[in-house]
């Protein structure tokens, strides 16, 4: 008893410890077989058994596809194209509500106005999604903004868009799911000048990862940050285990227990795992008792 009070103490009192993630596995399931054209933008429903996620077309456009599972150790099966989206035009960064029943995503609608972020609803699960919403008002100077990620109200939304030498990731607000959003500002704390982007914001908005080019690195490789409170700058911005500088990653998906990682790499969509920590091991062992550590 003495030991596994000793392991509680050490816990609450040690400094935090960086998520390990395992070595990524490929998902070839997502691929093309017939032209080889890759996955990327993987997001996931709640439970794990739906993943939406884009791919080129004979055409060379993206289309945002998606593809289910019997069970989270199952690989993904029946994929298919939600064909009611592509209207002709390249379809990027699929971001879908609890319910099911919104998706958030970008469309490029030309050289004259960039990629623009939008919103398609349906009535039930069951029914085809309809493009109902275009985030004008967060559309600066025709650039491209794309990557969302939004807090489960879906009243605040990160994402991607270029400045004059880099690119940044940006948030706006709204009051109403129906409102446009507005009052974007950049997440300063993330930009260094070179490149950030493709945020995944979890849902208690505590913690974000996000894929970037610095420190030294020449490719884009992942990094974490966090912060205390919702009113709190993020910071102990640090970098993925998982990341190489021989490839390129980004666009991570990270589940909401925080016990998988899904990211985009050239050859296609990965998935990483968290390995249980020293000391939740000893806890585990000790006496059953789960203590998570989050930064």
């Amino acid at each position: 008893m003495k030991s596994f009070l000793y392991l509680v103490l050490l816990c609450l009192t040690a400094p935090a410890l960086a998520v390990i993630w395992s070595e990524p596995v490929l998902l070839v399931e997502l691929n093309d077989p017939t032209t080889g054209n890759k996955a990327n933008d993987p997001y996931l429903s709640n439970d794990g058994l739906t993943i939406y996620f884009c791919r080129n077309g004979n055409d060379g456009n993206s289309r945002i596809l998606k593809a289910t599972r019997s069970s989270l150790s199952d690989p993904f099966s029946s994929v298919a194209e939600i064909s009611e989206l592509y209207v002709g035009k390249r379809l990027y960064s699929p971001w879908v509500s609890a319910d099911g029943l919104r998706m958030y995503y970008a469309r490029h609608e030309g050289e004259s106005t960039k990629t623009i972020l939008r919103m398609a609803q349906r009535n039930t699960v069951n029914d085809p999604w309809q493009d109902v919403m275009a985030f004008t008002a967060i559309h600066q100077n025709l650039q491209y903004n794309a990557y969302e990620s939004l807090m489960p109200d879906e009243l605040t939304v990160y994402y991607s868009t270029p400045s004059p030498s880099a690119y940044n990731i940006w948030k706006a607000t709204r009051s109403s799911i129906g409102d446009q959003f507005t009052n974007p500002v950049a997440v300063s704390e993330l930009n260094d000048g070179t490149v950030s982007y493709t945020p995944h914001i979890m849902p208690d908005g505590l913690a974000i990862f996000y894929a970037s080019i610095r420190d030294g690195y020449t490719t884009a490789d992942l990094y974490m940050a966090t912060r205390a409170s919702l009113s709190d700058p993020f910071g102990n911005i640090e970098r993925l285990n998982i990341n190489s500088n021989l490839e390129m990653d980004s666009y991570p998906y990270v589940t909401p227990d925080m016990s998988a990682l899904y990211f985009t790499t050239p050859a296609g969509v990965c998935v990483s795992y968290a390995v249980p920590e020293p000391l939740t091991i000893a806890l585990m062992a000790t006496g059953g008792l789960f203590l998570r550590r989050k930064r």
